[in-house]
């Protein structure tokens, strides 16, 4: 399953990068690149680890914010509308950026550092796709959500995060109760990789033909 997951990290970059130069949509432009450095940095970042994991819990301490930060800009950069949640949303990245903070400060050496910035951008992540979603029930527009790319990376966001939230973030406490039960729950960790490299992939190609569509109607 290691290697299936290796490809689908490699194949979901390369198709946000071939389908960059495509996507008119800026926000999905920066997060095809966002998502291409994220996973050349995380296919290689533990050849250039010392040994004590330190670096590696450094770096996804860092990705964790950033990457809340570029999920909040990409559902909120076609509201015109500045709305309560927006500031709330923008609030939650600064919440995690002090939790970061504090993380690589004071407990880098912890083996629960990045685990910790994980459970607590995990909240932020919700914060922006369920309110997401909420609207789309809302909704009396009609709106073919396979065709809607900001659904696909939505719901990417929704399973990986949900399934990931005790399997990640509480995997060394769980170590240290069950070996085996830790080793079996992270093994979701894998399968929910998979699932949001396969979302991604399919919002970015639909992304570009939104750009197709649009642009036949003038």
């Amino acid at each position: 399953m290691v290697t299936t997951l290796i490809y689908s990290y490699i194949i979901s970059a390369v198709i946000g990068l071939v389908c960059l130069p495509k996507i008119g949509n800026t926000a999905f432009k920066i997060l095809a690149i966002f998502w291409a450095f994220s996973v050349t940095i995380d296919l290689g970042i533990e050849r250039f680890d010392a040994g004590d994991g330190r670096l590696i819990r450094l770096y996804y301490c860092l990705y964790y914010l950033i990457a809340l930060t570029v999920y909040v800009y990409v559902f909120n950069a076609n509201q015109t509308r500045r709305s309560i949640r927006y500031w709330l949303q923008w609030l939650s990245v600064g919440l995690l950026a002090i939790v970061v903070s504090v993380q690589i400060l004071e407990n880098l050496q912890d083996h629960t550092a990045a685990n910790t910035v994980f459970i607590a951008q995990a909240f932020g992540v919700f914060w922006v796709v369920l309110p997401y979603f909420s609207d789309v029930l809302v909704s009396r527009n009609y709106i073919d959500l396979f065709k809607e790319p900001l659904f696909l990376v939505a719901s990417a966001l929704l399973l990986y995060t949900s399934g990931n939230l005790i399997a990640t973030g509480f995997f060394h406490q769980l170590f240290a109760y069950s070996k085996e039960l830790a080793r079996h729950l992270y093994k979701l960790n894998y399968g929910m990789n998979i699932i949001m490299c396969v979302l991604f992939s399919a919002a970015f190609i639909v992304s570009t033909k939104k750009t197709r569509a649009l642009s036949n109607e003038y």
